[in-house]
């Protein structure tokens, strides 16, 4: 479509060049408060004990166990830490009000668990030791 013309559909519409401009300053704040959203719910979910010693002790241990027997897969771990990212959004939502959905996205949470897989990987490669139990 040209310049300033908007396919939806069957229908065709004219834009403004202001309302292009607003779109894309939208999308930058977005991506912005997408990070702090990650680091947010980060926090909260390594500060609470509950989903500390619930769930994430619990996935530290499977997947030291899988690194022993040599059966780990990188690409299979976001999707394991994605359990207790997805719990953490909702015990956050549920005290502070909200809706996952719109609160973390699905991206944002994804990011998050591949953030805790990647973490753990160079943690256990460095040979860093955690206190994580």
């Amino acid at each position: 479509m040209g310049k300033g013309i908007e396919n939806r559909g069957s229908q065709v519409h004219h834009v403004k060049r202001g309302d292009l401009l607003a779109e894309e300053h939208a999308k930058e704040i977005a991506e912005a408060l997408d990070e702090q959203a990650i680091d947010e719910l980060r926090l909260y979910i390594d500060n609470d004990e509950q989903l500390y010693n619930g769930q994430f002790i619990p996935i530290l241990k499977n997947i030291q166990r899988k690194m022993k027997s040599g059966k780990y897969n990188h690409k299979l771990a976001p999707k394991l830490w994605l359990y207790l990212v997805d719990n953490g959004a909702r015990k956050y939502c549920k005290t502070f009000g909200g809706q996952v959905r719109y609160t973390f996205p699905k991206a944002e949470r994804e990011q998050l668990a591949q953030n805790y897989a990647d973490d753990f990987k160079t943690a256990v490669s460095h040979d860093l030791t955690y206190n994580w139990g």
